[in-house]
């Protein structure tokens, strides 16, 4: 039975899962994930590729259908519309389509894809990706330097899609909004009938709420990780993390209050300006 992997490589992290069997048959035989020191918006490069080496030679993962993952914060996405239906037809023209809505690059500078969102009388409707060049060449290059050769890189927004809908959440929930939210962004994936109808990425993520921790308690990025994700578990403890509504603040004096007590009222502030911040994001995008 076929092995393939998927590989996620982020500023934070490494993530990595190995799967068997093809189609309704598959199935996820193992899973691993180290967590990384991000250097000028990029993973470290020593503590990355002990992190593929552990993956690939410690823990054996395959190597021979490794499908990278690309972040949709790092690519313009666009609807267009172009007078064809043909994917041939679409397929000599796009490039140059998707260069009347690139304002801070080359078209030769990007490497572009598409998928269909609708059908018009003259021609279709289409979702356009275009990823720079340098960047995805970065990628691939991480992934040499372990001695695997991707056999694609997906974009991580439609690979969440692609998991929702194989999970059969677009099933249950047909028409929705699916939220992907990581360090660096939060990507908006608009489902209609099932089907990707538009995507959405925003530069808010969680680090937003360790950088407002830091700044306002006057303590390094490092730090303000370690106390969020000590908050964070306890608040999954106790339901819903992100949306759960904080107990009453301010039913004592702050000067009652213990040191972690305020800790965790300030982490109820930051979180509560993430979401509000999303919020509107969602609505200027609906």
């Amino acid at each position: 039975m076929g092995k393939s992997v998927g590989l996620e490589i982020h500023a934070r992290g490494v993530r990595a899962v190995e799967m068997s069997g093809r189609g309704s048959k598959s199935r996820i035989t193992r899973y691993l994930e180290r967590e990384l020191t991000p250097r000028g918006g990029q993973p470290d490069p020593e503590e990355l590729q002990a992190a593929l080496e552990e993956i690939f030679k410690t823990a054996k993962f395959s190597r021979s259908n490794v499908v990278g993952s690309f972040e949709a914060n790092e690519t313009v996405v666009r609807e267009i519309p172009v007078p064809f239906k043909a994917d041939d037809q679409i397929r000599k023209v796009i490039k140059y389509e998707a260069e009347h809505h690139l304002h801070n690059c080359d078209a030769d500078d990007v490497v572009v894809q598409y998928t269909r969102v609708g059908e018009a009388a003259d021609g279709t409707n289409l979702l356009v990706f275009a990823a720079r060049k340098d960047a995805l060449g970065r990628r691939i290059e991480q992934g040499r330097a372990a001695g695997v050769e991707f056999l694609a890189l997906d974009l991580d927004a439609v690979s969440f899609f692609d998991a929702a809908s194989a999970a059969g959440l677009t099933d249950e929930h047909p028409t929705c909004v699916l939220l992907n939210v990581s360090n660096r962004s939060t990507e908006l994936i608009f489902v209609v009938e099932g089907e990707l109808r538009a995507l959405r990425s925003v530069r808010i993520g969680v680090d937003s709420i360790s950088q407002g921790l830091a700044r306002d308690m006057d303590i390094d990025v490092a730090e303000a990780d370690h106390k969020l994700a000590e908050i964070s578990a306890e608040e999954e403890a106790d339901g819903d993390l992100l949306l759960s509504v904080p107990p009453s603040v301010g039913s004592r004096p702050e000067t009652e209050k213990s040191h972690s007590e305020l800790e965790r009222d300030l982490f109820h502030q930051k979180r509560d300006e993430f979401v509000a911040r999303l919020k509107r994001e969602y609505v200027r995008s609906s």
